[in-house]
């Protein structure tokens, strides 16, 4: 991290000053120096802050440059150099001086403006040459990571780990297994083996994407029966395969599955969560892209796949498993960050075979979406309904 591309490794060492494309200045973006001044980006970013050793090129202003291109929308980044090179997990320790000057620099950081958007880690080598070293690794970065949300105050900080590629001794891919296999909330890690640094920046960035979207999701519950599970191009029980141009996946669309975890969203949504059918293509991802086409300045778009094919309207009263599903995973989804927007919800065909069921369709709706908004703490909640274009559905 504090960069030792193109510099000798002969004594006594020094850096070759060649500058990759990815590497260049850019007037917005800059560097928090040694002095606790911000500064036009240049490299060595470290120069001054690894001062004991000969700095060259890293991956920060990469990275930044990276951002800047894929999204126009970013005006200045800044970047805080911390990293010390040679230095083990361990000299990272809450009351160590390094980890306290990382702390101290990201504060002083922010005091004249700006948002801490994540912290980019790589870092590892160092213990991979001790059987101790190494097995200790993961409780040793799990418990940094949550000293260094807590001293920061922000408990959802997106950490993003470079997996290592070389080590100093036998422990290597012991190394590389806690990072690659790190289980912490707003974690991700990108594996750095066989890339180049224009290539591993552009993998920083993406997990930086991926990151910042688990916290600034604009939420959508898909509910109902049916045709919001998705039921296009299912015939004899088969899906076709075929995804229409309107529900192609985006990386800024992402579903929550069903073991409750964010992932890039692609048809069919619901076939984690439908399970007992065959799910095909419903109206979740033609909404999503939607909208994204009508606003590209709306963030990522979070989908939370509820619905169950077959169901009627008294299968989703308030307690029953259905509608405890549907707030138990809206509630969960949240807890990465963003906000439910609105529940679309698509169904009723099921309650049109019974006079009874039809008559009583109109209040059960109603208290559905009075219990919802009062269990999702959200009065004002959005319902966008589907009208059922069945010809039996009329008094639906």
């Amino acid at each position: 991290m504090a960069g030792r591309g193109g510099v000798t490794l002969t004594h006594p060492k020094k850096w070759d000053k060649f500058l990759p494309p990815e590497c260049q200045p850019d007037p917005k973006i800059l560097r928090f120096n040694a002095k606790l001044h911000w500064e036009q980006a240049h490299e060595p970013l470290h120069a001054d802050i690894d001062s004991k050793k000969t700095c060259g090129v890293g991956p920060g202003l990469a990275f930044a440059n990276s951002i800047r291109s894929q999204d126009p929308y970013i005006d200045v980044v800044g970047l805080v150099p911390c990293a010390v090179g040679g230095t083990a997990i361990k000299e990272w320790e809450r009351g160590c001086h390094l980890y306290e000057n990382m702390v101290k620099r990201t504060k002083e950081s922010i005091k004249e403006g700006g948002e801490i958007k994540a912290l980019l880690w790589y870092q590892g080598e160092s213990d991979a040459s001790s059987k101790h070293d190494a097995e200790s690794y993961q409780a040793n970065m799990e418990r940094f990571i949550e000293n260094v949300r807590s001293d920061l105050r922000l408990p959802s900080l997106p950490i993003i780990q470079v997996a290592i590629t070389s080590g100093d001794g036998g422990y290597m891919e012991k190394i590389r297994e806690v990072q690659l296999g790190m289980k912490v909330d707003n974690v991700v890690c990108v594996d750095a083996k066989g890339l180049e640094l224009k290539d591993l920046a552009i993998a920083i960035r993406s997990s930086e994407l991926r990151s910042d979207q688990f916290q600034h999701k604009n939420i959508f519950i898909l509910a109902g029966q049916s045709n919001m599970a998705g039921r296009g191009g299912v015939i004899d029980d088969k899906w076709d395969g075929i995804v229409p141009p309107k529900c192609q996946s985006n990386s800024l669309v992402l579903r929550f599955n069903a073991r409750s975890n964010w992932e890039e969203a692609r048809e069919p949504l619901h076939a984690d969560i439908d399970v007992n059918k065959t799910c095909g293509i419903g109206p979740g991802m033609a909404f999503a892209n939607s909208i994204r086409e009508i606003d590209p300045r709306i963030g990522t778009i979070g989908l939370v796949p509820c619905a169950i094919g077959g169901t009627n309207i008294s299968e989703w009263h308030h307690g029953m498993s259905l509608y405890n599903n549907l707030v138990n995973r809206a509630k969960a989804a949240l807890k990465q960050g963003g906000t439910i927007r609105a529940i679309l919800w698509y169904q009723g065909e099921s309650d049109t075979i019974s006079r009874t069921d039809a008559d009583s369709y109109g209040l059960n709706l109603k208290k559905l979406m009075l219990d919802l908004r009062v269990d999702l703490d959200s009065p004002m909640l959005p319902i966008i309904q589907v009208w059922c274009y069945l010809p039996l559905c009329t008094k639906v």
